[in-house]
């Protein structure tokens, strides 16, 4: 049987054009401009769940759990239900009463990162490149955009520049992001458009024996695991437990925490991957809420 011999140019090129898809930026000041929503759903951006730190090698993780879970991920799609051994791992640890495994549960819980197609102002020749933003940017420039003020500001023809300043490396790193200029102006060509990268095809789930395997080194299977590949439409073969509820049903997938409505804060990473979030803050909120003292002179 013929075989064909194996070309390294071509691989080794097509690894390199992966890599350089995504972007990062500099410690200083990055001028950037954020590109225009890249399918019919009207969303400039793809939030993508992750562990961090995950096994021996450190491994950085996409959540099966919350990606077929978060209504923000799934807008208004029907996907199967998917298994987490990492989220597993991390609700044990929470429960634990050794404060090491509550740090260990924190560092592990997922975090989501927002993807974005971008122009690096400065770097034009790389084309558009994606930048995986960490919440702190996402949630600032949320803030821009929903002011009236200055509404689209990924319009190609009528958008606006952005200044991103970088403070720091790796883990101790600090992001700020402001307008560059009020005024609006239009992307530096409209050909950037024809090269808008389908950011929901950048997302992979793994397997629930592969993620077991990148946590524990053991690859046994869960015994009632979900189906390797996410389908986006319910076939007739398939149940439908296997499915995740409509939007605004998703509390039930889950069993709520022990520790629902006893403790919330916005800085804690367990609290703000949980699915009870918003929920559990407003219960704590209540509980919480001191009680007024008496005044004085009065029984």
């Amino acid at each position: 049987m013929g075989f064909y011999k194996t070309n390294l140019e071509v691989l080794k090129g097509l690894a390199d054009q992966k890599r350089g898809r995504f972007w990062a930026p500099k410690v200083g000041y990055n001028n950037i401009r954020f590109l225009p929503p890249y399918s019919e759903k009207g969303i400039p951006y793809k939030k993508v769940w992750m562990h961090y730190g995950v096994g021996e090698e450190n491994a950085s993780v996409i959540c099966p759990r919350k990606m077929t879970t978060d209504p923000e991920v799934l807008l208004g799609d029907r996907v199967p239900v998917r298994k987490c051994p990492i989220c597993a791992l991390v609700e044990k640890l929470f429960h634990s009463e050794d404060p090491r495994a509550l740090e260990k549960a924190k560092a592990l819980s997922a975090k989501p990162r927002y993807y974005y197609n971008i122009l690096d102002l400065d770097n034009l020749k790389a084309g558009v490149q994606v930048y995986s933003a960490p919440a702190k940017i996402h949630d600032d420039l949320a803030k821009i955009w929903s002011n009236p003020k200055f509404g689209d500001v990924f319009d190609p023809e009528a958008g606006f520049d952005f200044i991103l300043h970088r403070e720091g490396t790796g883990i101790t790193s600090r992001y700020s992001l402001q307008i560059a200029d009020p005024n609006r102006t239009a992307i530096p060509d409209m050909k950037y458009l024809d090269e808008l990268i389908n950011l929901d095809q950048l997302v992979k789930l793994e397997d629930y024996e592969t993620i077991n395997f990148y946590l524990t080194g053991d690859g046994e299977d869960s015994p009632n695991d979900d189906p390797e590949e996410v389908s986006q439409e319910p076939e007739e073969n398939i149940d439908e437990d296997l499915f995740g509820p409509p939007l605004g049903e998703l509390e039930d997938v889950f069993e709520t925490p022990s520790c629902f409505g006893k403790f919330y804060s916005p800085a804690d990473d367990l609290c703000l991957s949980c699915n009870d979030q918003e929920a559990c803050k407003a219960e704590f909120a209540l509980t919480a809420k001191p009680k007024r003292k008496p005044v004085v002179g009065t029984v």
